[in-house]
């Protein structure tokens, strides 16, 4: 039980840092997408040290998403509104916790927010403050909420045929916190997903890239029934956490 609840904080301190960075936004889609699956690999990179996720994803409209982590340690999150419970098989380990707030995978937030027009920062919130042409991109510059500017600083966002490409996100004082690169899209209706997001966090120390490629990307199909009906074996005890 100590391995996995070591296990739990790590990864509850890399999704709620994640979250922090992409600005909270809610992982709700349009209403033609009922589903989607993914396989993903995430690499971060610090100085001469590597970590590598790999895994599945599994998004069931509007507030569901499960994600099978296949390696290095096999272990299931499910998010469930402001809700998550992590479970390790192998130790027979679960945690659940409840957040004031949606909670999600923040990498996979990055790419479900494709579908908002604004990359959902309206929806978070933010105003748009101007916007101009640069050569082929249409870049625009967002100010976060009154209430959220002690948290938040300004967001830029930078579009080249339609398709964002990058983002900048700054603290409170305008430093540059994180920016992202997104690459390889596919399309989906009327909106492009990035099957690759890169990422340089100038705000942890010492700084950090993150690598995320997608693959197998699959909108509206019916997913495994084990993930349809997936829950915690009865057997395993469900810990409650206070966060």
């Amino acid at each position: 039980m100590v391995r996995s609840e070591e296990r739990m904080k790590g990864c509850l301190k890399f999704i709620l840092v994640g979250l922090l960075l992409v600005g909270g936004a809610k992982p709700s889609a349009a209403d033609f997408v009922r589903t989607v699956s993914l396989d993903f690999e995430r690499e971060v990179i610090q100085k001469d040290k590597k970590e590598k996720l790999t895994g599945k994803i599994f998004y069931l409209s509007p507030l569901r998403t499960i994600v099978k982590i296949e390696g290095p340690i096999r272990q299931w999150i499910i998010y469930e509104k402001n809700e998550m419970t992590i479970y390790y098989p192998e130790d027979k380990a679960a945690f659940h916790m409840i957040f004031q707030y949606s909670v999600s995978l923040p990498f996979f937030l990055a790419f479900l927010r494709g579908l908002k027009e604004d990359f959902g920062l309206s929806e978070m919130g933010y105003s748009l403050l101007k916007y101009e042409k640069k050569n082929s991109r249409l870049i625009s510059v967002w100010v976060p909420p009154k209430k959220a500017k002690n948290i938040f600083g300004e967001a830029t966002l930078e579009y080249q045929e339609d398709k964002l490409v990058r983002q900048e996100i700054k603290d409170p004082q305008g430093n540059v916190s994180n920016i992202s690169v997104y690459s390889n899209h596919v399309s989906f209706g009327t909106s492009s997903f990035p099957m690759e997001i890169r990422t340089t966090y100038a705000s942890t120390s010492p700084g950090s890239t993150e690598v995320v490629k997608f693959k197998n990307a699959q909108f509206n199909a019916d997913l495994p029934s084990e993930i349809v009906v997936f829950k915690i074996p009865p057997d395993v005890k469900v810990r409650e956490v206070q966060w």
